[in-house]
């Protein structure tokens, strides 16, 4: 009983306005030409989010430092996202966060940054994110985290100081 009851709600939760939910994935790496240490730095750095990706973040409130943090991130188009810190190792350089409010036609967002040491003065930054969307929103939300990533990661030299 139990199985069939959680299976049921499994199955309801992957269901919207009549629409099974599909499985997003999007996963981008770069090496950058900035030591993993500073790129730590930058990337912990929530409130300099706008200077990563300006045309989409206007600023960022950010509440607490590594595992339970928030931060309400306040988007150029007058909308809102919150999301939460839900594992963080910073000698590790990786961090995992959720969505927990979006405008954005999705469920169940979740996203993992890794930086690893890539030679002396280099870092590789490998940044996945995963959601579940409509059929009829899954081209253009991959789309819409595909561009933000990419940014995301091509400004991050750009922030070295």
């Amino acid at each position: 009983m139990k199985i069939t009851l959680t299976f049921s709600i499994i199955f309801l939760s992957l269901i919207v306005y009549g629409q099974e939910l599909k499985l997003v994935e999007v996963e981008s790496n770069q090496i950058i030409a900035v030591d993993a240490e500073q790129t730590w730095r930058i990337i912990n750095n929530w409130e300099n989010l706008n200077t990563l990706v300006p045309k989409v973040v206007k600023s960022t409130t950010v509440n607490g430092v590594g595992i339970n943090s928030t931060w309400e991130i306040h988007l150029v188009n007058g909308g809102s996202i919150t999301e939460k810190m839900i594992y963080y190792n910073s000698s590790e350089k990786v961090m995992s966060y959720v969505m927990t409010e979006t405008p954005m036609p999705i469920e169940n967002y979740r996203a993992i940054i890794k930086i690893e040491s890539y030679g002396l003065s280099k870092s590789l930054v490998s940044f996945y994110t995963s959601c579940n969307t409509s059929q009829e929103n899954f081209d253009k939300i991959k789309n819409t985290f595909q561009v933000f990533q990419e940014t995301y990661l091509s400004n991050i030299e750009k922030n070295k100081k």
